[in-house]
C-alpha cells in the first residue's frame, strides 16, 4: 500500500539535501573566487606588529647569506598578468629622505624604505606624510639603529637592501637607492603589455632601468631623447658615471657600470619596447625590477666599503639571470650631501690596504657563489669585452650628438 506521509518526507528530505550542496557549492566557489580576488588585486594589509630582523654579519667573510628569507613565495613560470605587481624598494639615511617627495609625486605604488636612523617608524613615516607629500597607505618603513661596529669601517648597504627586500609585499620588486628618482611614466610603464609578458614568462629576469644624473638642483628632468617625455620638463642629463662634475669629458674607465644598458639603443627605440642586453661587464650595477621569490640570491652583508650593489647584480648573474631594459622609463641621480660611509668610501680609495681587502672579498664570495651553483646554474649573460664596451659608447654619443643638434 502506498504511504503517502512517508513519501512526501523522503521527497522532502531530498530537496533539503539538494539545497544544502547547492548553498555550500556555491559559498565554495564564490570563496574561492573572493580570495583568489583579494590575493592578487589588492596588496596585502600591513601588519602593525613590528617584524625581527636578520642578523647582520659584516665582518665573517666565511659565512655567506645562503638563501632568501623562507617567507619568499616559490618561484613560479609562468605566472598570470593580474598576479603582478610591484613595490619599490630602497634603502638610505634620514638625511636622503628628501628625494622621496619626488619619488611619491611620480610612483603611487608600494613603497618599501629600510632607514638607517634612531628614530621610530612612525616618526619617519609622519615626516615622509607631512612633508615629502607621500601617501601613508603606499609606505612600508624600516628603521634600523646604526651599529656601533660599523664606525669609521664601513656603512651598511646590502644589510639595508636586504631589510627593505624582505618587507616588499609585492610580487615584484623595483630596486632604486633612496637618491635616484623615478621617472613620472616608470610605474605605467611596468604594467604594459611589454613588460608583463616577459614576466610573466621568466622569473629569472632582472629588467634594467636606465640610470641618468644632473649636475646641479632640480626636480623636473628629462633626458636626451628622440621625443620629450610627457610631464617632464627638458634639463639635460647624462647616462650615469659616463661624463665628470662638469658634464663636459667622457670618462670612459667609469663608464662600465652602467653602459651595458645600451643608452644609444634606448633613446632611439619605441617607447616601452624590451630589449636584450647583449652583454654584461662584472662591474655592472644597474637600478633593477625583479621577481621577488625563493631563488632570488640576496645582497650580501660584508660588502660595507666598496662592490656593494655590483656584488649583487654580479651574483644574479652567474644565477642564471637574463638581463633585459626597457626603451622610455628612466630612473635619475639628484645631487646630495655625503653621508659618513661616503667619507669611509673617499679614505678607502686612498688606501691600498683597504682596496687590497675587498678583493679579498669579492674573490671569497665568487668563490662561494661558483661552488654552491656548481654545473646546475648556466649564466645567460656574456661579459662584455673592451671592443664591445667601446661599439656601446659610441653609439650612445653619435645618437646623443645628433639629437642634441636638433
Amino acid at each position: 500500500m502506498f504511504n503517502y506521509h512517508f513519501a512526501r518526507n523522503v521527497f522532502m528530505a531530498s530537496v533539503a539535501m539538494a539545497i544544502i550542496q547547492l548553498v555550500w557549492v556555491e559559498t565554495h566557489y564564490l570563496s574561492s573566487f573572493f580570495s583568489s580576488y583579494y590575493t592578487f588585486n589588492i596588496s596585502p594589509i600591513k601588519s602593525t606588529k613590528k617584524k625581527s630582523l636578520p642578523i647582520p654579519n659584516f665582518f665573517d667573510e666565511n659565512k655567506w647569506v645562503a638563501s632568501s628569507p623562507e617567507t619568499y613565495p616559490k618561484c613560479h613560470s609562468p605566472i598570470s598578468e593580474q598576479d603582478i605587481a610591484y613595490t619599490l624598494v630602497s634603502q638610505g639615511t634620514e638625511g636622503r629622505l628628501q628625494t622621496l617627495q619626488h619619488t611619491c609625486e611620480r610612483w603611487k605604488g608600494n613603497i618599501s624604505l629600510a632607514v638607517y636612523t634612531n628614530k621610530t617608524e612612525e616618526t619617519i613615516i609622519e615626516h615622509l606624510v607631512q612633508d615629502m607629500k607621500c601617501d601613508k597607505e603606499q609606505l612600508t618603513v624600516t628603521c634600523i639603529p646604526p651599529f656601533e661596529e660599523l664606525k669609521g669601517k664601513g656603512f651598511p648597504y646590502n644589510y639595508l637592501r636586504r631589510v627593505a627586500l624582505d618587507a616588499a609585499v609585492t610580487s615584484h620588486i623595483v630596486y632604486l637607492d633612496m637618491d635616484y628618482v623615478p621617472s613620472s611614466d616608470l610605474e605605467e610603464s611596468l604594467y604594459s603589455p611589454a613588460v608583463l609578458k616577459e614576466f610573466t614568462h621568466d622569473n629569472k629576469l632582472a629588467l634594467v632601468v636606465a640610470a641618468f644624473e644632473v649636475f646641479g638642483e632640480s626636480s623636473n628632468i628629462t633626458v636626451p631623447r628622440s621625443r620629450k617625455i610627457n610631464g617632464e620638463s627638458q634639463v639635460t642629463a647624462y647616462p650615469f658615471k659616463f661624463f665628470d662634475r662638469n658634464g663636459q669629458h667622457l670618462m670612459k674607465k667609469s663608464t662600465r657600470f652602467h653602459a651595458p644598458t645600451n643608452f644609444g639603443r634606448w633613446m632611439t627605440e619605441n617607447t616601452n619596447l624590451v630589449y636584450p642586453l647583449e652583454c654584461v661587464t662584472k662591474d655592472f650595477e644597474p637600478y633593477i625590477v625583479v621577481q621577488k621569490c625563493k631563488h632570488l640570491p640576496p645582497p650580501q652583508d660584508q660588502f660595507i666599503s666598496g662592490h656593494d650593489k655590483v656584488s649583487w647584480i654580479r651574483h644574479l648573474v652567474l644565477s642564471g639571470y637574463a638581463f633585459k631594459s626597457i626603451a622610455g622609463p628612466f630612473c635619475i641621480h639628484l645631487p646630495h650631501a655625503r653621508i659618513a660611509g661616503k667619507d669611509f668610501h673617499d679614505y678607502l680609495k686612498r688606501s691600498k690596504t683597504k682596496r687590497a681587502k675587498v678583493q679579498t672579498i669579492k674573490k671569497q664570495f665568487y668563490k662561494h657563489v661558483a661552488a654552491a651553483s656548481g654545473k646546475n646554474v648556466s649564466a645567460r649573460m656574456h661579459t662584455c669585452g673592451t671592443g664591445k664596451l667601446n661599439s656601446l659608447l659610441n653609439e650612445y654619443i653619435k645618437v646623443a650628438t645628433k639629437i642634441n643638434e636638433q
